[in-house]
């Protein structure tokens, strides 16, 4: 949705949709490539693309309203929505990736921070990178599926990153966090994010 402007409003959450289940057979692709028992599964695999066609839905809408207004309360519940729809892609062995999707989206969306916040993100959004290529590493070593494996995490988790282009971004009305409360979003970001995957980890 990074070329959306020539679209009319009504129709970018449809864009969004066909973009998140397009997303979404990709991300159940590569689960299976990633598997080390690959077997299919309808229900499995319904679950997988409704909630990735959820979640660019849901941005596409967002998108839509910020482009129909800036009153702050409508974008912001507009905003909320769309971070409720990112929530099914973290069921199940998907929680692994919220530090990702979450850090990296901040990261990458939030223009408006200083450089050195969004670098924060981007160390904590790796945590995830790193506990899933240490995983693969572990079933495959460095043969072919790792290599492939990881490539196909990039290209799937990069896009719902890119994609995110209704929940993250800044408002455009002009008001900001106060610094303070910037830094305590960081603090609450890597007690959140990180504290998890560490809990993963050691489980």
């Amino acid at each position: 949705m990074a070329r959306t402007a020539h679209l009319p409003t009504p129709l970018v959450p449809f864009v969004g949709l066909v973009l998140g289940a397009s997303l979404g057979i990709a991300a159940r692709a590569w689960m299976r490539l990633i598997s080390t028992d690959p077997e299919f599964s309808w229900n499995g695999t319904m679950f997988i693309v409704l909630g990735f066609t959820l979640f660019g839905f849901a941005q596409g809408a967002a998108i839509a309203v910020r482009r129909a207004t800036d009153r702050r309360w409508i974008v912001t519940t507009a905003r909320v929505f769309a971070f409720i729809g990112t929530l099914p892609l973290f069921m199940a062995a998907g929680g692994i990736m919220m530090p990702t999707v979450i850090c990296g989206g901040l990261a990458l969306h939030r223009t408006d921070w200083p450089t050195w916040t969004r670098s924060v993100f981007v160390v904590l959004g790796t945590t995830s990178l790193v506990f899933v290529g240490l995983q693969l590493y572990d079933e495959w070593g460095w043969g072919w599926r790792w290599w492939a494996g990881m490539a196909g995490l990039f290209a799937v988790y990069g896009a719902v990153i890119s994609l995110e282009r209704g929940s993250m971004p800044p408002q455009r009305d002009g008001w900001r966090l106060p610094g303070v409360v910037r830094v305590a979003v960081v603090i609450a970001g890597v007690l959140a994010m990180v504290l998890p995957v560490v809990g993963a980890g050691l489980a």
